[in-house]
């Protein structure tokens, strides 16, 4: 199988090394980059030639964009946070060029220096692999492939993924990424009322610290916990702005910076 692998970038040089490092074995290394003011393209044409500018809109558009400009028949898409793990790379080396259309991949999350084994967190399959013309990027927030054809397969290796380096962050991460989920709620019609604000916030705490067992991540997984709970509270004071008339979805940029992680 010859495999392309594909990444966006913006002001990445803290990790990108690490990340291109991992997947050094790939047919070709495609590079898009939406302006980087820091090392980060001075680092990826270490790895390769193929480092492209293209203005950001949204990232199911940049990726879109980065799979126009593969020459292979599969393509494997990562961000500059992730590391194909060694297990991955011989499972992806191996595959044979028939059977699906593309296959999940799990990610092992890290926050706080700790592989987050719970809060939902693990395990964390995305569609990352796929051959080439048959599927595309959807969505404005948290983009994902969508396959024209069939169902796609598993792979067991792993995709190691180092997330939020420090809090200040996170928190931007989750007001911006809860801004744009209100404008998607927004614009399907829904609406925010105040039981949304009183219970919804809670009950995404117990799911996340009891449900799905974040205390047996320690202090990491009670802070995932609550700032979901929060993620989900910013998002529905924003709805309740739209569906008020006191802020239009349409008068708030639905951009983001694509440099900060998810």
């Amino acid at each position: 199988m010859q495999v392309s692998v594909t990444m966006i970038t913006k002001n990445e040089e803290e990790g990108i090394r690490a990340s291109l490092e991992s997947v050094r074995w790939a047919s070709e290394i495609i590079i898009v980059d939406s302006g980087s003011t820091d090392r980060t393209v001075e680092i990826a044409r270490e790895f390769t030639g193929r480092v492209v500018h293209h203005e950001f809109s949204d990232f199911a558009s940049q990726k879109n964009f980065a799979n126009s400009l593969v020459t292979t028949n599969w393509i494997l898409n990562i961000d500059a946070d992730e590391r194909v793990s060694p297990e991955l790379a011989k499972e992806i080396q191996a595959l044979p060029e028939e059977g699906p259309a593309g296959y999940s991949i799990s990610r092992r999350n890290y926050f706080q220096g700790r592989w987050i084994r719970h809060c939902g967190w693990f395990p964390d399959f995305k569609l990352r692999l796929m051959r080439k013309g048959e599927g595309n990027w959807e969505g404005k927030v948290h983009e994902t492939i969508h396959l024209s054809t069939g169902y796609p397969g598993e792979l067991k290796g792993m995709i190691d993924h180092f997330t939020y380096k420090n809090f200040d962050r996170y928190l931007a991460s989750i007001h911006q990424f809860s801004r744009l989920a209100a404008i998607q709620l927004a614009e399907k019609g829904r609406s925010a009322g105040i039981l949304d604000l009183i219970f919804r916030p809670p009950a995404i705490f117990l799911k996340k610290y009891l449900l799905q067992l974040g205390f047996l991540d320690g202090a990491p997984g009670f802070v995932i916990s609550v700032m979901s709970a929060y993620g989900i509270f910013v998002r529905f004071c924003y709805l309740r702005e739209f569906t008020s008339g006191k802020l239009s979805p349409s008068g708030v940029s639905a951009r983001i910076d694509e440099s900060h992680p998810r």
